[in-house]
């Protein structure tokens, strides 16, 4: 006669100990006190997020082991076929809840996950806050573990009501959870939008930034208000992303994968000497975009060329064109100014005084001068 048993070894936290003695029926004494859990040090997990557009932030939440070890977190922008790109959100820092405060995440000191098993992960997607209707831009988040897996997570960017708001606050619950604001959700109804610029009268070119939609076509770019600008004929051109060129715009034109497309104006035409009050004329496409010309030292200068990394112009502040009128020097109390100076080049160029009629003139020329000085009356 024989008979079998079977003994199933577990170590999840279930099953019984044997504490190897025997009650007053001979049965053996068991207990459910300190079980030995083993958890796989592999098992990670992140959530997959649908962020409304307002929210300054996108957090999510990994769940592991007590004590695993994260070794990196990276970003990607778009999906996993490289599609619905941000506006290099992978370019932003992810941080980490330590318990109390965000930090910055580096490679260089990894992280581990804590007794709540819980960690939660932060990254900053405001540049994202538009007016025009998306659809749907994504980001991933990657997550590394020492000796486990790589687990991906994927934001999706909600503008039409949807999605959740995260201020970037925690709730004071363990395991810890990010705060939600279901308030002031966006809701974008603009199909396009182009934005204002403000250029100094140095630069050669004036560019504006139409978006919208990824690969949004459009049928119509115009200048709907000349303003108070002198130019006569405007040279508006689109940029090219797949030559690096500026091409003239054609009905038909699309938006490129992050939905931009930069519009490029020659303003030569309104660069002088005078002094202006700040030429404004507006380019259409659906809405309009302002482009102000400054001649006062203040707006900037875009170089017409395209940062490849970012797909948005060049600018500079380096050279810029102000034409106001001089003030009168330190040494000059005790003379009363009935004319006003100018000049060309600000330095080493041609003076003119002008003077109203009947004015008592003085002039000082300095002596010390290298370049000498001639005194013309006309």
């Amino acid at each position: 006669m024989s008979a079998e048993g079977t003994a199933t070894i577990k170590d999840d936290g279930t099953g019984v100990r044997f504490l190897g003695t025997f009650d007053g029926s001979g049965d053996p004494i068991t207990s459910t006190d300190n079980l030995d859990v083993d958890v796989d040090p592999t098992v990670l997990s992140i959530t997959d997020i649908t962020v409304n557009e307002a929210s300054p932030y996108a957090v999510f939440t990994v769940t592991g082991p007590d004590g695993t070890t994260i070794n990196d977190l990276s970003l990607e922008d778009g999906d996993s076929s490289g599609n619905n790109k941000t506006l290099n959100l992978s370019d932003n820092q992810v941080e980490y809840w330590d318990g109390s405060s965000w930090e910055v995440f580096s490679s260089a000191t990894p992280i581990t996950i804590g007794s709540n098993e819980t960690l939660l992960l932060r990254v900053a997607i405001d540049e994202e806050q538009d007016t025009f209707v998306d659809d749907g831009e994504k980001f991933q988040l990657i997550v590394t573990s020492a000796g486990g897996p790589v687990v991906t997570g994927v934001a999706t960017i909600n503008d039409n009501g949807g999605g959740t708001k995260f201020p970037g606050t925690v709730e004071t619950t363990n395991p810890p959870a990010p705060t939600e604001d279901p308030t002031d959700l966006d809701t974008d109804t603009d199909l396009v939008s182009i934005n204002d610029v403000i250029v100094n009268e140095a630069s050669d070119y004036a560019v504006n930034i139409i978006s919208g939609e990824n690969n949004l076509v459009l049928n119509s770019l115009t200048i709907v208000d000349a303003g108070n600008t002198v130019i006569q004929n405007f040279d508006i051109r689109v940029y090219d992303y797949s030559t690096d060129t500026w091409v003239p715009f054609t009905t038909g034109t699309q938006l490129n994968d992050d939905g931009i497309l930069p519009v490029r104006t020659t303003i030569t035409e309104e660069q002088e000497e005078e002094i202006d009050s700040g030429e404004v004329f507006q380019l259409q496409v659906n809405p309009t975009g302002t482009v102000t010309i400054m001649d006062d030292g203040t707006g900037v200068i875009f170089t017409g060329e395209i940062d490849p990394a970012t797909g948005f112009p060049v600018t500079s502040d380096i050279g810029l064109d102000d034409d106001t009128a001089p003030t009168a020097p330190s040494d000059a109390e005790g003379f009363n100014f009935c004319g006003w100076l100018t000049w060309e080049g600000q330095l080493g160029g041609d003076r003119v005084v002008f003077f109203e009629n009947n004015a008592e003139i003085h002039f000082a020329l300095p002596l010390d001068d290298a370049n000498g000085a001639d005194l013309i009356i006309l």
